[in-house]
């Protein structure tokens, strides 16, 4: 079964699916299972079958042991509700255990299902300990708990029907669980991995009877064939379905050239103001070309500029560079004006959309800087590519702004070349290194451990630690 993404994203930064108040979300399923079983997909068919009670109604029983196995460490037992996707939501059903008391005896609720390497489950537990009795993330590793409450056991009575509350918010992550007691969640997490998914019922490897199931909430229409079975490959949305909304309807970012977004949600964009202006482009100065190609090293490149560009060469500069300082005078000084931004982009109200623009970081122009091309949150630090350095930024007292800097890496875009030809792709690779790439306008970068990387007339791939140890090309 193919992931669903996380994020799509426009040009404008749209979102496919916007926050919904609980009260206000649509019944979109229910199931007593008087008709059987047919709207549930399970891993294991022969672990499930519908039952009859002594008092004729008609339940969904687990009957312990799997054959089914997991490709990370997670529950064994699951039946998905095939063909519904769902953003925000709330689900609810009645559950009955059938395992004798024991610490880890057990029920499921499942949400966010992308694929059996990815998805939300809360584990219903009689005793807490960090693999029982939370809420749990598995995304492509094994499980992992994500609670930030949870009771010290869930109060399991035998042969008694409980009845249990699932709540999804996708805006602000929120995921609240309620156990017999509708008004007070036992369980709350916040998390924004998965901004949709299928739902399921199950247990990590337990007994138990399921009932009464309704699920409300916004379904998430053309989101490639969920609820197919987990061989099968899902198809790409209908674009004539899918509904953009701006998700920055107050504002625009000007300039945007990349994004990244950290894990509460909110975006960093860079902002180029210096291509073509103050980033020169070797087509509109051809006759450097003889110069511009012996250059191999970044220095080369700032003594040219502070020579050809110099004070005594206004008049002959004047259709190279403008005087944006307003000094009367045409040179380098001029290439120092116009910085690249970071904007940092977030929805405080929790309603889907952006409503607050900050700038995050500026301060990037001298005569030899390229533009902002690439940008990466990861680890709460921010890291972009403004040639001829990768910067890492923090914010160490959390006002939005970054109140540390440091170049990890310089000695990128030795050539005036062309615009565009960057520094940009930032990643994190499974090495957990970063990762970037460059045009050809060319590497002569020394490492901090003394290595002197020479690579000036060509493009490359690059990585490196996140603290800019171990660099490679």
């Amino acid at each position: 079964m193919k992931k669903f993404p996380a994020f799509l994203l426009c040009l404008v930064f749209a979102v496919l699916v916007q926050s919904a108040k609980a009260e206000d979300l649509p019944v979109l399923f229910t199931d007593d299972f008087s008709e059987g079983a047919d709207h549930w997909e399970p891993t294991d068919p022969e672990a499930w079958k519908i039952s009859k009670l002594d008092d004729g109604n008609e339940v969904y029983e687990i009957l312990g042991g799997s054959k089914y196995e997991p490709p990370h460490r997670s529950p064994f037992n699951i039946a998905l509700l095939k063909n519904v996707v769902v953003g925000d939501f709330t689900l609810t059903a009645r559950v009955m255990t059938k395992q004798t008391s024991r610490g880890h005896r057990d029920m499921c609720l499942f949400f966010g299902y992308q694929d059996p390497a990815h998805f939300y489950y809360v584990h219903l537990g009689e005793k807490k300990d960090d693999h029982a009795n939370q809420i749990f993330i598995v995304n492509d590793a094994p499980r992992t708990k994500i609670s930030e409450k949870a009771t010290d056991g869930t109060p399991w009575k035998d042969g008694t029907w409980h009845q249990v509350k699932l709540v999804r918010k996708v805006a602000s992550g929120l995921i609240e669980v309620y156990f017999d007691d509708m008004k007070t969640p036992t369980h709350v997490a916040h998390d924004k991995h998965f901004a949709w998914g299928q739902v399921g019922l199950g247990t990590f490897d337990d007994k138990g009877l399921w009932d009464d199931v309704e699920l409300g909430g916004v379904k998430v229409e053309g989101a490639g064939g969920a609820g197919s079975s987990a061989a099968t490959t899902a198809g790409p949305p209908d674009p004539k379905i899918l509904k953009f909304t701006k998700w920055t309807p107050d504002f625009q970012v000007p300039d945007p050239v990349a994004i990244s977004f950290d894990d509460q949600g909110n975006a960093y964009v860079t902002q180029t103001q210096r291509r073509k202006s103050q980033d020169l482009d070797i087509r509109a100065n051809h006759d450097w070309i003889p110069n511009d190609v012996g250059f191999s090293s970044v220095e080369d490149k700032r003594a040219f500029y502070l020579d050809r560009l110099s004070p005594d060469h206004s008049e002959e500069n004047k259709k190279r560079v403008d005087d944006l300082n307003g000094d009367g005078s045409h040179d380098y000084r001029d290439l120092t004006v116009l910085s690249e931004r970071i904007y940092r982009i977030e929805d405080t109200d929790h309603n889907g959309l952006a409503d607050k623009m900050d700038i995050y970081a500026e301060g990037f122009q001298t005569e030899v800087t390229g533009i902002a091309a690439g940008v990466l949150w990861f680890d709460g630090d921010v890291y972009s590519t403004i040639a001829p350095d990768v910067w890492k930024l923090h914010d160490s007292n959390g006002d939005g702004k970054a109140d540390h800097r440091e170049v990890f890496a310089h000695g990128f875009g030795m050539h005036i070349a062309y615009a565009g030809h960057d520094m940009h792709g930032l990643t994190i690779g499974v090495d957990g290194r970063i990762y970037w790439s460059i045009g050809d306008k060319g590497v002569r970068v020394k490492s901090q451990e003394g290595l002197d990387w020479r690579y000036p007339n060509q493009g490359a791939v690059l990585r490196c630690e996140p603290d800019g140890s171990h660099f490679e090309v």
